[in-house]
Order: C-alpha cells, then structure tokens, then sequence
C-alpha cells in the first residue's frame, strides 16, 4: 500500500508553526507497513488543495490529509473535499451532540460557527472526535482511501491511532517494512561508504541501506520490505552482522542507544565508577552520564572546575603548568582527571577543558581547542579535538567524544 501525506495551513509555509504533524504520521504508517512516497505541504489555497489531493489520490491507495477543518472562513477542506467527490455537506446530529459537550466541559456555548463544524460530506464516514470539534472524514472510492483530520496534533494522533491505521490494516494491502539503526560515531559519512562498498553492492533487492549523518554521529539505517517476517528478521540480522563486522568498534550501539547508556551498561556490569571533571562542558557531561535511570550505581559525581583556583585546590592542578602551558593543554587536563579521581575514589576520572567560544580563542588555541582526558589505575589518556561550531554544538560533541572515549576504553580493557 502506498500513501501521501498533505499538510494544509500557511501558517507551516511562513515557518510559524513546524509540520511536526506529517513526521508523526510518516512514522505511524511506516510501522503499519504502508509505503510513503510524499509528504506535500500547501497553503489554505483551494485550488492548490484541489489539485494536491486529487493529484495524489489517483497515484495512491491511501492520502492523509491534516488541517482546515476549522469553524473559521479560511478552513476550506470540506468544500473541497465535497467538490472532489461531487458531494454535498449535511447536517450530523452525533456530531453537533459531540462539539455540544466538549465544549459544555468548558463552560463555552455553542457558536453558530461551532454549528458548522457538525456539517459533513454525506459520503464520509466520519472519525468522531473526543479532543476537538472538528471531526475527521474517511472517504472511500475505487478501492482507494483519503483521510482528513484536523490539524491540531493530539486530536489528529488520535484518529489516526484509533480509527485510520485499523482502516488501513482492514485492506490486507500492506507488507511490513522492519528497520535497524547501526549508531557509530567519529567516523565520517563517506568513510563508512567506503568500507561498506562491498556489502552495498551486494544487498538483496528487498534490503535498503542508508547513512543518516549529523554532527560527529552516522546512524547506518538497514530497511527490509517482506511479507515473511521471518525472513525479514534473518535478512536484517545478515546484513546487520556484516556492517558492524566491518566497522568493529566505532560502532556503539543500535536503534535507541545513547553514548551514556552504553557506557552506563559496560561499568555497572563490571562494577565500576565514574567521576567528572569539567572545565568548558561546565557540568554537561555530568548531566549526560547522570540522565541513565540507575546511574548511581556507578556515578559518584562532579567537579565543575571553571576557574583555575578550583582546579588548584580541589583538582590539585599545578599551579606551574597552568601558568606554563594554560587550562587548555594536555598537561592541565591530565591533571584534572587525575585529581578527580583521586577525590572522589572512583575507578575512572573523566576531564575537559577546552576554548567552547564564541570568544576566547587565540591563533595557537582557536574556537573549538579543546582537551579530554581519562584516568584510571593503569594512567592517563587524553585527546585533542578541533571542533568548529559554535558554543553549544562544541559543548555537546566534546560531551560525546568523552563518553566514546570511556566507552572505547572500557570495551578494550574489559576484552
């Protein structure tokens, strides 16, 4: 079964409001088996709205359709919708009952506007609704179906929960689409390319491979269609062993993991602890490690080390190597790791410090110098990064680049 998705409002064309909509359903139907081809966002414009849903209701088994189904004048689906499928509007009383008592729960009284909310196509089934006023419509021609629901998100996820997805698996027509998403990070889009040339040239037809990148981060995206679920699983599970067997350790995950989730798992199943030191993180790296339900178990905290003082008489740093070779340097970063550990009595001490910007680079420390550094009972370990954003992407990428260090760390030592 394949579908379109049309959005209708101006207020998503000039940016006002995001099309948060589309993406939610785009999802939902993907999970039911149903194949998008577009998602398509017009204004309140009737002719574009006309030649939109008819465009893609004769491409298409399944169009939804999100948005002006108001009470105002600029809500214009309806008349549409009547014209499309050379239909009237007619007066339904379970719906005029409907918008009569939600809005009796809000001490409101019925408008004459309210009234026309209850005036539908005499061909739809209509999708009542609980959370609003305006109903949804399932019109059904030639073995094809198109669905208009309002635009607000929770009356429309609910519709198309309860009412449009059981529509949609009534028609037998759809065949599950499984996806798995391999997370690496540190490894560029195109190098990853590279080194799956060969199981790329080689998927199965019905196997789809696609690199998702964002910054310092490459999710892998293996798609497989197939009525046999089965062999869907088995074709994944192939295809899937291939590309991590290539990658090794710069994969670190799958589907829904995080960096912090899997170093969490590696240290509390080998009961072991952590603590922080943050100069230009200034605590975010704590707030990662400690989002993990259960991170008590092997976080034992922070120190937020902001000023050269507070690295001196808490991190124990030395006063002359931040005089000879600055906060930003390997020299004073190793220290902080060091010295945290030591203060905290953990197994591994985790430390930044670096230039996060927008000011205060230099020509030998530019925006984006920053330092990390890990300690445990064998030493320290530490890394330079030039990262080139701005303030709050440099935070965040040391963040993960600290937590891919540990993960990495203890991947090795615990082999």
């Amino acid at each position: 079964m394949k579908a379109d998705i049309i959005s209708i409002g101006d207020e998503l064309l000039i940016g006002q409001t995001v099309n948060t909509n589309a993406s939610w359903i785009a999802k939902a139907l993907d999970d039911a088996g149903v194949e998008v081809g577009k998602i398509i966002t017009i204004g309140d414009d009737v002719k574009e709205i006309r030649k939109s849903v008819k465009k893609s209701f004769k491409k298409n088994d399944l169009v939804l359709v999100t948005g002006g189904l108001g009470p105002t004048h600029d809500d214009i689906t309806k008349d549409v919708l009547c014209k499309l499928f050379d239909d009237r509007l007619v007066f339904d009383q379970q719906v005029y009952e409907d918008v009569c008592e939600l809005l009796k729960k809000f001490g409101r009284t019925v408008s004459d506007l309210n009234k026309t909310q209850a005036m539908v196509p005499s061909k739809c089934r209509v999708i009542r609704n609980d959370r609003g006023t305006a109903p949804g419509m399932i019109f059904t021609a030639g073995g094809k179906i198109l669905v208009s629901m309002p635009g607000v998100p929770f009356e429309m996820k609910n519709m198309v929960t309860s009412a449009v997805i059981p529509k949609v698996l009534e028609q037998n027509l759809t065949i599950k689409k499984m996806h798995r998403h391999i997370k690496t990070f540190g490894i560029a889009e195109a190098d990853l390319s590279e080194k799956l040339k060969p199981v790329i040239e080689k998927l199965p037809s019905s196997v789809k491979m696609a690199f998702l990148p964002s910054p310092g981060h490459v999710k892998i995206r293996l798609s497989v269609r197939n009525r046999d679920l089965d062999l869907a699983v088995k074709l994944l599970s192939t295809e899937e062993k291939k590309v991590v067997d290539i990658i090794g350790s710069g994969v670190y995950g799958f589907d829904d993991d995080s960096l912090e989730v899997i170093a969490g798992k590696l240290l509390t199943e080998n009961n072991l602890t952590v603590s922080t030191a943050e100069s230009c993180t200034g605590g975010f790296l704590a707030s990662r490690i400690s989002s993990v339900p259960g991170a008590s178990n092997y976080f034992k905290g922070s120190v937020i080390a902001y000023s050269n003082e507070v690295k001196q008489d808490l991190l124990k740093v030395s006063q002359d190597d931040l005089e000879q070779y600055g906060a930003v340097s390997d020299e004073v970063v190793c220290q902080m790791a060091r010295g945290v550990r030591e203060l905290l009595h953990t197994d591994y001490g985790l430390a930044t410090s670096g230039i996060a910007g927008p000011e205060g680079g230099t020509e030998d420390k530019p925006v984006g110098t920053i330092w990390i550094a890990l300690a445990n009972a064998s030493g320290v370990k530490s890394l330079k990064l030039r990262l080139g954003f701005n303030r709050a992407l440099n935070i965040s990428l040391t963040t993960d680049h600290v937590l891919n260090f540990l993960r990495k760390e203890l991947t090795i030592s615990l082999d």
